[in-house]
């Protein structure tokens, strides 16, 4: 019954990832085109995007807990997706200093991920090539961000805005991947 209703649930939401990816493309393309006039936004922007992206990932976690792997690993990025969000919003003027270490950090926890995805399916005899590049360009932002925080903070923008629409493209993929397992 569980199983089910589980099946049921995820069938409904289905659309979530893609609208999660449809957001972060515009944002992506916003900040990478436009960084100067966005600069004052980019708290709020990024706060709500990671506040939807972590309230997905512990939806999303909750609800494929006995399916899929590694769903404590995006319990995990869910919460602090959660929580860096909530504090983006509600301190905006002091985030935009702290934004470059921040969000480098959270880049390097997804790379981490991703990462961990590749050799959970390596073992699996699963596809795990698009894992590794991923988490690869993940690890290379962060690294940029957190050493580099606060110089170019338009380049910073842009790579932001990067960032945004490579993941967009990583959740599209997904997206399209899970909706072949539930046809």
């Amino acid at each position: 019954m569980d199983e089910e209703r589980s099946m049921e649930l995820k069938k409904r939401f289905k659309w979530l990832p893609m609208l999660m990816g449809v957001v972060m493309l515009v944002l992506g393309i916003a900040l990478f085109v436009r960084p100067g006039s966005i600069a004052n936004r980019i708290p709020l922007f990024l706060g709500s995007i990671l506040l939807f992206i972590g309230l997905d990932d512990l939806l999303y976690s909750f609800l494929t807990k006995d399916y899929k792997i590694g769903t404590s690993m995006q319990l995990i990025q869910g919460t602090i997706n959660v929580m860096i969000g909530i504090v983006f919003l509600l301190k905006q003027e002091a985030s935009l200093l702290y934004l470059g270490i921040c969000f480098g950090i959270c880049a390097l926890v997804m790379g981490a991920i991703k990462l961990n995805l590749a050799v959970d399916r390596y073992y699996l005899g699963l596809p795990h090539g698009w894992y590794i590049f991923d988490g690869i360009i993940r690890i290379i932002f962060a690294a940029w961000l957190i050493f580099n925080p606060i110089g170019g903070f338009t380049v910073w923008i842009m790579t932001c805005g990067a960032y945004f629409i490579i993941s967009s493209i990583d959740i599209f993929i997904a997206s399209i991947l899970v909706e072949r397992l539930f046809d």
